[in-house]
């Protein structure tokens, strides 16, 4: 079946082109997602609405730890410039610490213009050491995304407004990594002395005349075909919070701005738990580690009956069968690692996030990494090695097109994968 299925252009031409943009998408998001990822979140959609999911994809800006630490040194030399030299800025993140907010203090941190103006810019974890303030301070509050302006609204009204001495009017700069035009106009509007200074503007996802998606019947057949999943997954907010269409997602988390069919974890209309591709809540994140692993695994058994070269590599341990009088290769938990540690290495995670999914500890990160050098898969600096690149490639290919020939959903149970003798009439 193999052979013919290759030799039908039409099918391979299909193949092709999902291969070439899954491996875009993927360069795009710093690796952070890779095939698989992309193959599993597909398949929450319906066949027909596949192609559109994935240009929508191919569409979402991911900001990594370098690009936000880029951004926030960029605004705070924005500041430096116009601010008086011998200006106190009190510095907070808009939310609380332990959650988004921490995660913008130490990338804030991480910037140049920061270490070196430390005295100029105050940290403060608590609003109420506002209430000292003279009128001679600066305000600075930080957060990522601005997509309608209300949230920081709302805790400016909730949370500040009440602190500061009323005979104090102080100047507030509000700086978003992104935001909304809309949302600029709306903060300065309702927050009295205050200046949103993003780093990035954008625009709605399908706004009229500014979509991306060129003519107006192209853009609306896309917004109603996110709409429909949005609606059943987050029924307040189909569109991202208060309609704001986002299409921007941060490597710490998903702002509820980004379009929830990246993020949610709700039940669709199938009673199935959609996949999230790019998480926004704690419980999320752990349980996409949870079926990070239990994927990898899927991938692994899966690539296995696919490829020889595959069982050679990743299927060490030799059993014997008495009763059959054969012998037979099955993955041992070191390949299973092997394997889960180089899709990881692929995607550029970080050593932290690496322990935290495989759920391991540095003694075994260290030996997993010399079984990667000896099988040649990892270079002698415990990076993707060349032979080990094309290897993992290889793999991504043939899943990609067993899952297009047969039309399969992924199915962590893979030692119980149905492979149909004929296909579309191909025997």
């Amino acid at each position: 079946m193999k052979n013919k299925l290759l030799s039908n252009q039409t099918l391979m031409n299909e193949y092709t082109n999902l291969v070439m943009q899954s491996l875009l998408i993927c360069r795009r998001h710093k690796r952070s997602i890779d095939e698989f990822d992309i193959i599993e979140w597909l398949n929450n959609f319906e066949p027909s609405d596949r192609d559109d999911a994935l240009r929508l994809l191919s569409m979402v800006d991911y900001w990594d730890d370098s690009q936000i630490i880029e951004g926030y040194n960029e605004r705070i030399g924005y500041l430096l410039e116009i601010l008086p030299k011998d200006a106190i800025v009190y510095t907070l993140p808009i939310g609380d610490f332990g959650k988004s907010g921490t995660s913008m203090i130490y990338l804030f941190r991480k910037s140049q213009n920061y270490s070196k103006n430390k005295h100029i810019f105050k940290l403060t974890k608590h609003e109420r050491k506002l209430k000292k303030l003279k009128g001679n301070e600066y305000l600075l509050f930080i957060d990522d995304y601005f997509g309608s302006g209300r949230s920081a609204v709302k805790y400016y009204n909730h949370s500040i407004k009440n602190i500061i001495p009323k005979e104090v009017n102080l100047h507030s700069f509000w700086m978003p990594l992104v935001s909304q035009k809309h949302a600029e106009e709306y903060l300065t509007k309702h927050i009295p002395n205050s200046e949103v200074v993003p780093w990035k503007t954008v625009e709605k996802a399908f706004r009229r005349n500014r979509s991306p998606f060129g003519s107006y019947e192209k853009m609306k057949s896309i917004r109603d075909m996110v709409y429909k999943y949005g609606s059943v997954l987050e029924p307040e907010a189909p569109l991202g919070y208060e309609n704001t269409q986002g299409f921007t997602t941060f490597s710490y988390g998903s702002p509820n701005n980004l379009l929830p069919i990246f993020w949610s974890s709700r039940r669709n209309s199938n009673g199935r738990r959609w996949r999230a591709i790019f998480p926004r809540f704690s419980k999320d994140k752990i349980q996409s580690s949870k079926e990070y692993r239990k994927q990898t695994a899927y991938w692994l058994g899966l690539a296995r009956s696919l490829d020889s070269e595959v069982a050679t590599l990743f299927a060490t341990g030799i059993g014997y069968d008495e009763i059959h009088d054969f012998e037979f290769k099955y993955i041992q938990r070191i390949d299973f690692r092997l394997f889960a540690l180089i899709r990881l290495k692929r995607q550029g995670r970080p050593l932290t996030v690496i322990y935290q999914i495989l759920g391991i500890v540095e003694s075994d990160y260290k030996e997993i990494v010399q079984e990667g050098i000896r099988r040649q898969l990892l270079d002698r600096n415990g990076n993707l090695s060349q032979y080990g690149e094309e290897c993992y490639k290889n793999i991504c290919r043939k899943i990609i097109l067993f899952q297009k020939e047969n039309e399969i959903e992924s199915n962590p149970n893979f030692e119980k994968i149905y492979v149909p003798l004929t296909f579309r009439g191909i025997t």
